[in-house]
């Protein structure tokens, strides 16, 4: 793994190989609003013929959200992984402030309604107006990612000012998975390490009641 991300036979650590330039260009390229927005026929249309063409165009939009979508999240899968063995891609995600809180704004990803496989869900969602599930995946892979950056780079200092522990207690709260749930409070753990801001944060919005499940993990797996 570390030869596949160019880790570190090369003298400057800094040396990134294409491939790993290449998945950074992509994180740089895509937004949570990109992967997630749903863009509906506009039901003000009575003709036809302008209904059929507003559809098509909706349906394009929608097919190269969906498309965006599985790039990113299998971009941030292998980042997950890539961070976990090399130094010079924590270095260049974590010292890059906006690298950081665009990886940040992922934990909030939705799963939208071409990834929703129950047809009562999709309903349920159109009918309400109700949030959509969790992309516990993608934001699983995402608190890795940050999580396997926190020590050795300043983003917690990046993400100070910003609604990350907020949207971490959140996905806690809401996720079904428990690794997912575990990721969460892991990387809670380690804003709230690095910071004060993040502990004040955390103190704010009583998150340690959200995080005593997690004190002991064998408590935790039984309840799931």
């Amino acid at each position: 793994l570390t030869s596949w991300f160019g880790e570190p036979t090369t003298e400057s650590i800094n040396d990134l190989t294409p491939r790993t330039r290449l998945f950074l260009a992509i994180l740089d390229s895509c937004s949570l609003d990109s992967c997630s927005k749903r863009n509906p026929v506009n039901p003000s249309f009575v003709n036809g013929e302008q209904q059929q063409s507003n559809g098509n165009i909706s349906q394009s939009k929608n097919e190269t959200n969906n498309m965006t979508s599985h790039l990113i999240t299998g971009c941030i899968r292998c980042l997950a992984l890539g961070t976990n063995h090399s130094i010079s891609l924590r270095y260049a995600i974590g010292d890059d402030r906006r690298r950081v809180r665009r990886l940040a704004r992922f934990i909030r990803a939705r799963l939208s309604e071409y990834t929703i496989q129950s047809p009562a869900i999709c309903k349920l969602n159109v009918s309400s107006n109700q949030l959509p599930p969790r992309d516990e995946p993608l934001a699983g892979n995402v608190c890795l990612v940050l999580q396997h950056c926190a020590s050795d780079t300043p983003l917690a200092e990046h993400l100070q000012g910003t609604s990350v522990i907020y949207d971490l207690l959140s996905l806690i709260q809401e996720s079904q998975r428990l690794d997912t749930k575990r990721n969460a409070a892991i990387l809670i753990g380690k804003l709230a390490q690095s910071s004060q801001v993040h502990r004040d944060e955390l103190s704010r919005l009583d998150g340690y009641s959200v995080l005593t499940p997690f004190n002991s993990w064998t408590a935790a797996l039984e309840r799931c």
